[in-house]
C-alpha cells in the first residue's frame, strides 16, 4: 500500500488490482442498504451534485472538472501534484481566469478525495481560483445556506470543454 498525507487525513492506495477489484465488488454489496440512497435524496442530493470543498469545488461536478482538465491535457501529473500545461494556461486564460501565484503555504494544483464519489477532485490555489471565477462569472450560484453548489447555463457553456 501507499498512504498519501492530505491534511490530517492519511489516505492508501492499494498496489494490486485484483484486490481493489475484490474491494469493489464488496461495496456494492455494502452499497446496496439503505444509507447508500441517501445521496439521490433530500439535502444530500443538491450535495452530491455540486459542493464546496473548504475553498474548492467537490461532488459529482468537481470530479468530472478534475478528470476533464487531465483528460483535455490542461493538467499533467508531477510529482504526486498537478503541474498547469503551456495549452492548459492559454485555456484557463481565455476564460478569464487569473492565474494564482505560487504560495509558500498552499500547493498550487493537487488531489483531494471526494467523499461522496470515492474519486479525486481538484485542490490547491488553481481550484480555489477557479471556483471564486465561477462564481463571480455566475457559472455556480451557492445556495443559501449550504455548502451546494449550481451550475448555471452559462456555466455550463464555459465549462463544456472540461465536463462535456
Amino acid at each position: 500500500m501507499i498512504a498519501r498525507t492530505q491534511g490530517r487525513h492519511r489516505y492508501f492506495r492499494l498496489a494490486d488490482a485484483d484486490i481493489a477489484h475484490a474491494l469493489e465488488a464488496l461495496s456494492l454489496v455494502v452499497e446496496r442498504s439503505a444509507s447508500a440512497d441517501k445521496w439521490e435524496q433530500g439535502p444530500y442530493k443538491p450535495l452530491k451534485a455540486a459542493r464546496t470543498c473548504y475553498s474548492h469545488l467537490a461532488g459529482e461536478l468537481g470530479v468530472k472538472l478534475f478528470n476533464g482538465l487531465l483528460a483535455r491535457g490542461t493538467l499533467v501529473p508531477q510529482d504526486g501534484h498537478f503541474a498547469l500545461t503551456d495549452i492548459g494556461r492559454e485555456e484557463l486564460a481565455a476564460l478569464g481566469l487569473d492565474m494564482p501565484s505560487a504560495s509558500a503555504t498552499r500547493r498550487f494544483a493537487y488531489p483531494c478525495l471526494d467523499w461522496s464519489e470515492r474519486r479525486d477532485h481538484l485542490a490547491g490555489t488553481l481550484a480555489v481560483a477557479l471556483l471564486e471565477h465561477a462564481v463571480a462569472k455566475s457559472w455556480l450560484r451557492k445556495v443559501k445556506d449550504s455548502r451546494a453548489l449550481q451550475l448555471t447555463p452559462s456555466g455550463t457553456k464555459a465549462l463544456a470543454p472540461w465536463v462535456g
